[in-house]
């Protein structure tokens, strides 16, 4: 079956004066039990507890490629039905990355979550992009294609009402004047960057460090509205499991730790840890001259979390 399609092939290009040799690929059998996502691009991540896996890869499917092939660029991004509410050069920075790049079809998902991103920044939050070749021409050994956006923007949405819960931490605070949206404004997906921001510092000097966010829209596509409830989700309290200070003796190691202000048992603050730095350059800082970085490793199912200061000499101003 795979032979007679390479032969199909390698015809079709030749009439079209196009001599090559067309490869197959099988798929690797570890791909036809991995979870899918129909457009994203073949991912395989190595994993040392269980070998090779597959990540986010579309349908199963055998590969064909051509042996040195002819360079087929894309000429231009091509708008097909666009709306008429569209703001004039809205897509200019993805026509401009996508111009001149190799035509290949594994890279179309990336080119649609720009122009989708686009589109929902403007206020079509139901839309859908999909993509087809326009008509080919030769330019001197390359070929040059465009690639055509069919979209479909869809209604233009706009806030009907915005509702916030601030969760355990947070429940009789007003948190509306932190959010960028206000009923009757064009609905967007960042109407919250600043109160999710906010939110996750709070709750992660708390220890909730898998906090998380419910924030999508209801929409009603009829009257083009959304209506926003946003929720946290506050997740497991995370302590300090251990301490590990690498190139201090034991001296500074007390007084690193005395800075820090969190030992084992601790609900974890990362906005200790992350503040390290700027303690150690206050003028009376007792660790005068070093710096630090650190990692940590998370136990999700304990609730806890291994911290590891690295300290360094700092390099003295000139």
């Amino acid at each position: 079956m795979e032979g007679s399609i390479r032969t199909t092939l390698t015809e079709l290009l030749r009439e079209k004066g196009i001599k090559t040799i067309v490869q197959s690929f099988d798929p690797p059998m570890s791909v036809t039990t991995s979870v899918r996502v129909p457009e994203a691009p073949q991912i395989y991540m190595p994993c040392a507890t269980a070998g090779n896996h597959v990540r986010d890869l579309p349908p199963v499917s055998i590969e064909f490629r051509f042996l040195d092939p002819p360079k087929i660029l894309i000429e231009k991004l091509v708008l097909d039905n666009p709306s008429q509410g569209l703001v004039d050069g809205s897509f200019n920075e993805t026509a401009n990355n996508i111009k001149g790049r190799q035509y290949a079809a594994e890279s179309f998902w990336l080119y649609k979550m720009q122009i989708n991103k686009t589109l929902q920044q403007l206020g079509y939050l139901s839309a859908t992009v999909t993509f087809k070749a326009g008509q080919p021409k030769k330019d001197g050994e390359s070929y040059l294609v465009p690639l055509i956006a069919d979209i479909n923007s869809g209604p233009k949405y706009h806030v009907a009402r915005i509702e916030v819960d601030g969760g355990t931490l947070l429940q009789d605070r007003n948190l509306l004047p932190l959010v960028a949206a206000k009923a009757d404004d064009v609905a967007s997906p960042n109407a919250f960057a600043r109160l999710e921001s906010l939110i996750r510092t709070t709750y992660c000097q708390s220890g909730y460090e898998d906090v998380d966010f419910d924030d999508e829209p209801i929409l009603d596509t009829a009257h083009a509205l959304a209506a926003y409830h946003f929720k946290v989700i506050p997740g497991p309290i995370y302590h300090l499991h251990s301490l590990t200070i690498d190139n201090l003796d034991a001296t500074q190691q007390e007084l690193a730790k005395q800075v820090l202000g969190l030992k084992p048992g601790d609900v974890y603050d990362y906005a200790a840890v992350a503040g390290l730095n700027q303690k150690m350059f206050q003028p009376d800082t007792v660790l005068k001259g070093y710096g630090c970085t650190y990692s940590t490793k998370e136990d999700k199912v304990a609730h806890v979390i291994d911290l590891t200061l690295h300290f360094f000499k700092r390099q003295p101003n000139p």
